[in-house]
């Protein structure tokens, strides 16, 4: 779910990263700009073999604008 305000466009880079409650966020620098709860295992494992981050890229908005797809790079 992006953080209201949020205006993400595909191709935007993002980073990532394991927050310990098992949920991930979304970091443009230091700003939060989404979380990612109950991320699916594969995702997970592959944040695990990176230290827990991992950099992303913006694949495509949701209709409404409050979701975006990520692929991790």
């Amino acid at each position: 779910m992006l953080v209201p305000g949020c205006t993400p466009k595909p191709g935007d880079a993002f980073l990532v990263q394991a927050n310990g409650s098992g949920d991930l966020i979304v970091l443009d620098g230091h700003r939060q700009v989404a979380r990612i709860s109950n991320p699916p295992p594969g995702v997970t494992e592959a944040l695990d073999a990176h230290h827990g981050m991992a950099p992303a890229t913006v694949e495509r908005i949701g209709g409404f604008g409050e979701t975006a797809e990520l692929k991790l790079t």
